[in-house]
């Protein structure tokens, strides 16, 4: 029997939202063993599974999320749908389907914030499953069609929570400064916060309160200068491990305030520290970053999109 392998990578609020949509879709057809009984436009019926990538039994970080560990019984026919992330290999004969907006050729990367909802790995899923482009949805209740015509689930308005989180992820600055359409930036700041305190488990006033706390320490400190931008350095705060609620709100503070910003944290515990650069760099300095301020700075494993404004590298 075919199997669709839904694939995702580094759990972050917009990940979140994904694996419930697609929870909510699977259960529509499921009969409790996971096979989809309804003819879908590809031929069926088949086996859906939703799976988070992994490396050596540890869920995947920004670090290592397209090096996953390999899906073992992933057999040629079946389709494999890489959200964000990928596996180190795969086998041949399997249909591959990316929803990405991080790297050069994904689907969604070269979409500025007018388009942050067609960009966003969110909108992707939810386009794919209104058309029915993985061979299966949920059907419209006006067509003999498999997709999800009007169904609720895919027709979020303009501004709603969807939106925001999409905005958000896709072009975190020009969401905070207003700049992606149907969402303001009070509540593109408001779910932001919102977002910080659930997935950290700490409170929107305690999220406020460290944003607001790294305003001052931004606008205090040092300045460096890479491809004739100046950088507001942060090295000097150790942010944490992954997605801390320090590193979150000092992102959002370098936003708020228009400035690019070094950060200095690690993906994981006990791993290399890691430096990146965000918020508002212009291209020219992702550009320089990459060429040569990280490598003189002993950086390795440097990445950057210039487009997309942000770099990173980790010391030895």
């Amino acid at each position: 029997m075919k199997q669709v392998v839904i694939f995702l990578g580094v759990p972050d609020p917009e990940l979140e939202e994904i694996e419930n949509v697609l929870e909510q879709v699977r259960g529509t057809f499921d009969c409790g063993d996971g096979v989809f009984r309804r003819r879908a436009i590809a031929g069926g019926p088949f086996v859906v599974s939703i799976r988070h990538a992994m490396v050596d039994g540890r869920r995947v970080h920004p670090g290592n999320a397209y090096k996953a560990d390999k899906i073992a019984d992933l057999v040629a026919g079946d389709t494999l749908v890489c959200i964000e992330c990928a596996p180190s290999s795969i086998p041949e004969g399997v249909k591959v389907v990316v929803v990405d907006h991080h790297r050069p050729g994904d689907p969604g990367y070269d979409m500025g914030a007018s388009q942050y909802w067609e960009a966003s790995s969110l909108g992707q899923v939810c386009h794919a499953l209104e058309t029915g482009a993985w061979g299966f949805g949920i059907p419209d209740p006006e067509g003999p069609h498999v997709g999800w015509g009007r169904h609720w689930l895919c027709r979020p308005g303009v501004g709603g929570r969807w939106h925001k989180i999409a905005a958000l992820d896709h072009c975190r600055s020009a969401a905070l400064a207003g700049r992606c359409p149907g969402v303001s930036a009070e509540a593109a700041l408001a779910t932001r916060v919102a977002e910080i305190a659930k997935a950290t488990l700490v409170t929107e006033e305690e999220v406020r309160e460290r944003i607001e706390s790294f305003r001052e320490e931004i606008t205090a400190s040092e300045e460096v200068v890479i491809g004739g931008q100046v950088v507001r350095d942060l090295r000097r705060f150790d942010l944490g491990v992954g997605y801390s609620p320090d590193l979150l709100a000092a992102q959002t503070a370098g936003s708020l305030d228009g400035y690019a910003v070094l950060f200095q944290h690690r993906d994981t515990e006990g791993g290399k520290i890691k430096c990146s650069l965000s918020e508002h760099p212009a291209p020219e300095t992702i550009i320089a970053f990459k060429e040569s301020w990280a490598p003189s700075h002993g950086l390795v494993r440097v990445y950057g999109v210039p487009d997309r404004g942000y770099a990173g590298g980790y010391l030895e």
